[in-house]
């Protein structure tokens, strides 16, 4: 009987990733994704550091904090999601909501 039960049991792997990781939760799209959002993310940077903060601490304060955030968005967890996939599953779900629109109205009429 023991054996039929184990025979029955099925290993369900999680977090198996088919892509080439570079570093650990960061592989090739990962890494472009991250330049993206590092290249956006610095064109504030750039234009206040030029025309209205002159100070060269700021700058290298904001490109950390860009590069952190950055980081942080694109490395995967080890079931293989990160950051902006759950943002696109969340977005994806309000869109796919219906709304009801409930009017109350007197219920004796």
């Amino acid at each position: 009987m023991q054996e039929n039960q184990e025979k029955i049991k099925l290993y369900i792997p999680q977090g198996l990733n088919t892509n080439k990781e570079l570093f650990k939760g960061i592989d090739q799209k990962s890494l472009i994704t991250m330049a993206i959002i590092f290249i956006g993310l610095n064109i504030p940077n750039v234009l206040l550091s030029i025309f209205i903060i002159k100070k060269p601490l700021f700058t290298v304060f904001y490109l950390s904090i860009c590069f952190m955030l950055s980081a942080m968005l694109v490395v995967k967890d080890s079931s293989g999601v990160n950051v902006l996939d759950i943002l696109g599953f969340f977005i994806r779900f309000l869109k796919t909501q219906k709304r009801y629109e409930y009017l109350q109205k007197d219920e004796w009429r």
